[in-house]
């Protein structure tokens, strides 16, 4: 981001610079497309016409774009969400981010109960309380034994927030104090932060329903790279609203 920001920087400087040695308005010329010349120099056709057309087609296309296609799915560009399980059909662009370490036996093992929360969301000694005190973990007592347990530490600590895999990890390492050790993503001060100003009603969304459904916005979450391009807050599906019952019809009465 500062790279960027000194490219920009450099390229404004670069035209104010040569506007005032050459004493002409270049930024104006970047709009018009002309240039001061000799008389000479044969001048170029404008074509507005053309230009009202790819402009026309450049907003229409971006209107499409952020407005209907990026929430729609490849198949009948409808989105989905199943009502019996909340789980939304998953997004017809997939994003593809830095291939991380990975574990079988810590994806099966912590899998098996929840979501699983790659190593980089939380620093080293986190992993290593929570492996120690499994008999308390958030209600339930994992069990594993000896060889298990040394397994999948090993991954964790190998993957932990300090060895900064990916950006995540180095902003969330970076914001907890030296002597906190948070035991849920969720308490970290960046997670705190950056997502400071989500809406109650994103948290309400049944396709979201718990801060802790990472995957909910995040298509990477189960990769554990959390890249900006692969974030998403889903729309809430739209209530179906229930037919009124009426009343039955009274009874005849005999005559």
């Amino acid at each position: 981001a500062i790279g960027m920001l000194l490219v920009v920087i450099g390229h404004i400087t670069g035209v104010v610079v040569e506007s005032v040695m050459h004493k002409e308005n270049l930024a104006r010329s970047m709009v018009t497309g002309f240039k001061q010349a000799p008389a000479s120099t044969p001048k170029a056709t404008a074509r507005p016409l053309v230009a009202a057309l790819m402009l026309l087609a450049m907003l229409g296309f971006g209107g499409w774009w952020f407005t209907y296609a990026i929430d729609r799915t490849i198949d009948n560009q409808n989105w989905h969400i199943k009502l019996e399980t909340g789980i939304g059909e998953e997004p017809h662009v997939k994003f593809v981010g830095k291939q991380l370490a990975d574990n079988k036996l810590w994806r099966d093992e912590c899998g098996a109960c929840h979501a699983v929360f790659y190593p980089a969301l939380l620093p080293t000694r986190s992993w290593q309380k929570i492996m120690t005190e499994q008999d308390k973990h958030f209600g339930s007592d994992l069990g594993f034994d000896a060889v298990t347990t040394e397994a999948i530490l090993k991954f964790m600590v190998d993957n932990a927030a300090e060895k900064h895999v990916v950006e995540a990890a180095f902003k969330i390492e970076q914001s907890i104090p030296a002597g906190v050790t948070p035991l849920r993503v969720t308490e970290t001060p960046y997670w705190l932060n950056k997502h400071r100003e989500i809406a109650a009603s994103d948290w309400a969304n049944p396709l979201v329903q718990s801060k802790s459904n990472c995957a909910a916005c995040h298509a990477d979450a189960d990769d554990g790279t959390f890249e900006d391009g692969a974030m998403h807050i889903p729309k809430a599906p739209a209530k179906v609203a229930s037919a009124p019952i009426s009343a039955p019809p009274a009874a005849a009465s005999k005559p």
